[in-house]
């Protein structure tokens, strides 16, 4: 069972009168939202604890009486969860800590790759954040609700919700999630084609200074702008980006990443007319995808792109085109039909 009932919806259904059994089945949503946290033992990314949590530490529930929920040895992140879950249902548990745990799975379910359920429960965070007064962790629920947006229902949808977010949020409380917020919207913008406001958020946004000391983030922010100098027609300066890009995500363990971004190069190379630089960035960009044994409908339309260029024939516009589809099969693995290699 998904986790996509919301705290919200779990406590209307404990405490509304005259429904028999309503513990009952308030109790097997519960276990249900162990279903999404059993293979994951940390969250990603969440921040400072509130406040509120870190003055009433959190007691884990009997190992018994999960394993009758989970059917199997649980993480510390499970047993946290559903004990969280619990004092909720039991109508012990503030808004913060609700918006806060909810905000806890609707991560473990943007891991697994279930955007549209996180979408779904991030929306509940960011309201009862608001209702706790807390507009900066609201405004944190914006910034993951936008980028699951992204993943799941496109650029343009994302975009107006991480502006929202970047509206709410406290940059000297937290500026590595104001960089986060900012990268987002960036990367919104090149997907909508905004190649003209993306360039101007660059140089507002001091991005370059906010992601200094993280590497990877540097990375992907040089893969935007190597993006973006493309779509303005700066195609050396495009190529200095996206190599460094490249090298930056495989320096840092993000081997399939490194390989996405090698295509994006290819298509430059391609567009100034360095044939045999594309064809190599495609025969290594094959090789890659080929070592992480990615998904067949991937590495053949790769291969045909490879073959393509290796006899001269390839197009930079194909390129892009299987660059982008990549992206989108890594988020959503067998939902999106290849675009045609040519």
């Amino acid at each position: 069972m998904s986790l996509h009932l919301s705290v919200v919806e779990i406590e209307r259904l404990v405490w509304k009168q005259g429904a028999p059994g309503a513990q009952e089945a308030a109790l097997a949503h519960v276990s249900s939202c162990l279903d999404c946290a059993l293979h994951l033992a940390l969250f990603l990314d969440l921040g400072p604890r509130p406040k509120e949590l870190e003055e009433q530490p959190l007691r884990l529930p009997d190992r018994r009486a999960m394993a009758q929920w989970g059917g199997a040895e649980l993480s510390q992140t499970a047993w946290a969860l559903g004990q969280a879950m619990a004092e909720m249902v039991r109508g012990t548990g503030s808004a913060l800590a609700a918006a806060h745990w909810g905000e806890l799975a609707a991560s473990l379910l943007g891991e697994q790759r279930r955007f549209a359920e996180a979408c779904r429960l991030l929306g509940d965070v960011e309201r009862l954040y608001r209702e706790a007064g807390d507009l900066h962790l609201a405004g944190r629920a914006l910034v993951k609700l936008g980028l699951y947006t992204q993943d799941s229902f496109g650029p343009e949808n994302a975009l107006p919700i991480l502006c929202d977010a970047v509206a709410l949020l406290d940059g000297e409380r937290d500026p590595p999630l104001l960089a986060k917020a900012h990268l987002g919207i960036l990367l919104a913008m090149v997907d909508c084609g905004q190649y003209r406001p993306a360039a101007e958020l660059l140089l507002a946004s001091g991005l370059r200074q906010a992601l200094a000391d993280d590497p990877l983030g540097l990375a992907e922010l040089r893969w935007a702008e190597g993006r973006v100098w493309r779509g303005l027609g700066n195609l050396p300066r495009a190529a200095r980006a996206l190599g460094e890009a490249r090298q930056g995500l495989a320096d840092g363990g993000r081997a399939y990443e490194a390989a996405v971004a090698g295509l994006d190069l290819a298509a430059v190379a391609l567009r100034r007319g360095k044939r045999t630089q594309g064809a190599a960035l495609l025969a290594e960009a094959l090789a890659t995808f080929e070592r992480l044994d990615v998904a067949c409908e991937g590495r053949a339309t790769v291969a045909l792109l490879a073959e393509a260029a290796h006899r001269g024939t390839a197009s930079p516009l194909a390129v892009e085109r299987i660059s982008r589809f990549l992206v989108r099969l890594d988020r959503h693995p067998g939902s999106c039909p290849a675009p045609p290699p040519s």
